[in-house]
């Protein structure tokens, strides 16, 4: 197995800086019951590290969009990824930064900060950062598969896969049975941020689907620099779905308090995994480069002998 892009490797180092700090606050609330440091930590250290994160993927996701041509069927994909990115990161200075009171939102230092612009920017981030993110992404990650399995890239889905895969449509028919039985409790409670946010759910098992038949490509592509790409792809989505289970089993009190803060770190991990994505598919351009210049210069040689 070749070593990991170097881009990679920076972006899991500062994950696990990250983390090391966010456990040491953690272990400050399992000894005192306080949440002050964690909400420090979350606040300003987590909230960086998402924003510059998510910069970073869309960033990278741009960069491998532009080593296509116009006429090339990949282009759009990584387009729709790239709009993906770009989507969360809008989502996530909204909810993280602009919607909270904190030091550097830049709205307290103008005196524009009030409750009600915190509260339209933390809705609006919300569903930048969930339904249109997500969709953009099952687009982007729909057309790969429908590209590898014209090319017969794509092999047959077991029979765990196909458990799995019922297990994850019975899990999103029960949310959606949820949202039902609200409508019909209290409808007039309902709010538009409610309803966009509602398919959330929806998407996410798509997104799941989508994984599994990943997983399947990734394994006929071998472990090469792509079939790392799109498995990184694929584990972001699960990091989500096991960060969205969390929040399930949480609101359903299947979590103890004093592990609940723990639910918070698994956000990190999809962020990053999405990050490292586009980071393996820019290696593997760069190899390839690399590998038709020194084949041409060797060519050039033959030829002057």
């Amino acid at each position: 197995m070749s070593r990991a892009p170097r881009n990679v490797r920076r972006l899991w180092v500062s994950l696990g800086a990250l983390l090391t700090i966010g456990l040491a606050a953690y272990g400050h609330f399992v000894l005192t019951g306080s949440y002050d440091l964690l909400v420090l930590f979350f606040r300003n250290a987590g909230a960086a590290f998402f924003l510059c994160v998510t910069v970073a993927a869309a960033y990278f996701a741009f960069q491998v969009r532009s080593q296509f041509d116009a006429t090339e069927p990949m282009r759009l994909t990584w387009t729709m990824i790239f709009l993906s990115g770009c989507c969360q990161f809008a989502g996530l200075a909204c909810s993280q930064v602009l919607g909270m009171d904190i030091a550097w939102n830049p709205l307290v230092p103008l005196g524009a900060f009030n409750a009600q612009r915190a509260s339209a920017l933390h809705d609006i981030g919300l569903v930048m950062n969930s339904p249109v993110a997500m969709s953009l992404l099952a687009g982007g990650l729909g057309r790969v598969l429908i590209l590898k399995r014209r090319l017969a890239l794509v092999g047959r889905l077991t029979l765990r896969d196909r458990i799995f895969i019922g297990a994850v449509l019975v899990f999103t028919a029960d949310q959606l049975f949820e949202v039902g039985r609200m409508l019909a409790h209290n409808r007039a409670a309902v709010t538009v941020t409610q309803v966009l946010l509602w398919f959330t759910d929806p998407l996410l098992a798509v997104l799941l689907m989508q994984a599994v038949s990943i997983r399947r490509l990734v394994i006929n592509l071998g472990d090469g620099l792509v079939a790392r790409c799109w498995w990184m792809m694929a584990a972001g989505v699960v990091f989500t779905s096991a960060g969205n289970a969390f929040m399930w089993a949480e609101n359903y009190s299947m979590i103890p308090l004093v592990l609940s803060p723990l639910g918070w770190f698994i956000w990190f991990l999809p962020v990053t995994a999405f990050a490292c994505a586009p980071c393996y598919q820019l290696e593997a351009v760069r190899q390839a480069h690399e590998g038709s210049y020194s084949l041409g210069i060797k060519k050039g040689h033959a030829l002057a002998e």
